[in-house]
């Protein structure tokens, strides 16, 4: 379930809201009980606010909530801990909770200390070229990211190589199925193999595929 508030008009500049609230009145109330909420359920938001510079965004868990202000733990786009952010209820324009982004940024939370193996990407001999690299990684069902020359970058599982092409099932951001790839072979321009951003895309893949599949009645 996503839930959004926001007392910026039009919508759209500040993303897309499932209500909009008439007053900033009834937005701080409105926002206050979602903090709230978050802050017993221990979730994470999703937050917009303005600043002096510009409108900020930021992620993390609610440690403490007024009628006017708002204390929050800050999370990196890694799940990592980032200081604390106090914010006056008035200068927020939108939440969002339950949404993809802040769910993983959650999950990545939780599991810190087990996503990131520093050995993942000296694992197995050294390999010189792009196409070893390609083939180890579809044999061991590893995470690559593929660059091509025009740098369009895909991240995924390597499914079928030939000598013309590389097919890749891919991997969003949140770890879902993501549709698949071809790749012109000639194209190709770097690989990435076992960097913080494959390691985190595997993670939260297993997560929410691999684990919930062995967890199904």
């Amino acid at each position: 379930m996503r839930i959004s508030a926001s007392i910026l008009p039009p919508a759209e500049s500040v993303g897309t809201f499932c209500a909009k609230i008439p007053s900033v009145a009834d937005a701080r109330g409105k926002f206050y009980t979602i903090l709230t909420e978050a802050h017993a359920s221990r979730r994470t938001v999703s937050m917009y606010h303005q600043s002096n510079e510009a409108d900020r965004f930021e992620v993390g868990f609610v440690e403490a909530v007024s009628r006017t202000d708002v204390t929050i733990l800050c999370l990196t786009p890694r799940g990592e801990e980032d200081g604390r952010m106090a914010v006056r209820l008035e200068d927020i324009t939108a939440l969002e909770i339950d949404d993809p982004y802040s769910e993983k940024i959650q999950t990545l939370h939780s599991y810190q200390g087990s996503i990131y193996n520093r050995e993942e990407s000296s694992r197995g001999p050294a390999l010189p070229s792009m196409d070893d690299q390609l083939a180890n990684a579809e044999e061991h069902k590893s995470v690559v990211t593929v660059e091509d020359i025009n740098g369009s970058r895909f991240t995924g599982f390597v499914s079928e190589q030939t000598d013309g092409y590389i097919e890749m099932r891919l991997i969003n951001q949140y770890g879902s199925p993501d549709g698949i790839a071809i790749l012109a072979r000639h194209m190709l321009g770097k690989v990435d193999v076992g960097r913080r951003e494959e390691q985190t895309r595997a993670f939260l893949y297993k997560v929410n595929h691999e684990l919930k599949r062995l967890l199904e009645p």
